[in-house]
């Protein structure tokens, strides 16, 4: 939220058996005030952005397909207190991001991440951005790398594994180990020789722009 600032009251949307619900402890340490969006509210679109204007949202989450049905429901038309929106959990097509880059009145921001990783590990911006749908880069504190199967890093451009480290990289799985030793491994780019990185099993490769 510190590319967007002064937003203070934030919409927990997400389930709290979602791992996006994480948030909602980040905000309340962070001294924002939080609204539960209601479960019939995240069902109805048009009762969704009530909430929002009648609570005087500045920010929310979502999925890309709830984001659509808002859409439909006139989210980017009428003149409203969202501000910022994270969008996640689904990929974004090319149609959806097109039209997304083209708002200006709200910010949206692509986010990408394993629960593994507490959620988020990357951020995109979509305004302004007429290239074409991408997970963007890592965010602070955060640590990403595209590696083959020997663990050695791909070249721009070169499709391989996502591998991700640095803070957020969980301990493992409880009371499995084996699992464990298999997704989250030492992290030979580090320093620090306790450092792990988590194998996301997702595929991607750097852009030339980073």
């Amino acid at each position: 939220y510190a590319q967007v600032g002064g937003c203070q009251r934030v919409a927990l949307n997400a389930s709290f058996n979602f791992d996006a619900s994480v948030q909602q402890f980040v905000q309340l340490l962070s001294g924002r005030t939080l609204l539960l969006v209601p479960q019939e509210h995240r069902r109805d679109a048009s009762a969704l952005l009530e909430f929002v204007a009648d609570h005087q949202v500045d920010a929310i989450d979502c999925t890309p397909s709830q984001l659509r049905s808002w859409i439909y429901a006139d989210l980017l038309e009428k003149r409203r207190t969202l501000r910022m929106v994270l969008v996640g959990g689904e990929a974004i097509d090319a149609p959806l991001w097109s039209q997304l880059s083209q708002c200006s009145s709200i910010d949206f921001f692509n986010v990408y991440g394993p629960t593994e990783c507490t959620v988020d590990a990357t951020v995109a911006h979509l305004n302004g951005d007429n290239t074409f749908p991408h997970i963007g880069r890592p965010m602070p504190n955060r640590r990403v790398y595209i590696l083959d199967r020997q663990n050695q890093p791909m070249p721009i451009g070169v499709t391989g594994e996502i591998y991700i480290g640095g803070a957020g990289v969980a301990r493992g799985y409880l009371n499995r180990e084996a699992l464990t030793a298999e997704r989250f491994v030492r992290d030979p780019f580090s320093a620090d020789a306790q450092a792990r990185m988590y194998k996301t099993g997702d595929l991607g490769r750097w852009r030339s722009d980073g």
